[in-house]
């Protein structure tokens, strides 16, 4: 299997879903560009499934709590103004 590392950018809101290639695995979730951005290794044939992202802002109290979810990262915009913690929710 040829596996490859893709890149997603994400909305800036609280939940969306991404599409991504099925069994996709998230690896990593930073700011890129003042976008927040995810890359993930997977094979690019298989069939896109959506995956169910949250952000939540450091203080706001929308986080997903954790049997419901897995952190994926943090991204930090604007000098450390602002900071987004990203979550795939089941």
């Amino acid at each position: 299997m040829n596996y490859v590392i893709w890149k997603c950018e994400l909305e800036l809101r609280a939940v969306q879903q991404q599409p991504m290639p099925e069994g996709a695995e998230i690896l990593f979730v930073h700011e890129q560009n003042d976008r927040i951005c995810v890359w993930f290794r997977c094979i690019p044939d298989n069939t896109p499934v959506l995956r169910n992202i949250v952000i939540v802002g450091t203080g706001h109290q929308k986080a997903p709590p954790p049997e419901e979810s897995k952190y994926l990262g943090t991204a930090v915009m604007d000098n450390g103004m602002f900071i987004w913690h990203v979550f795939e929710c089941k």
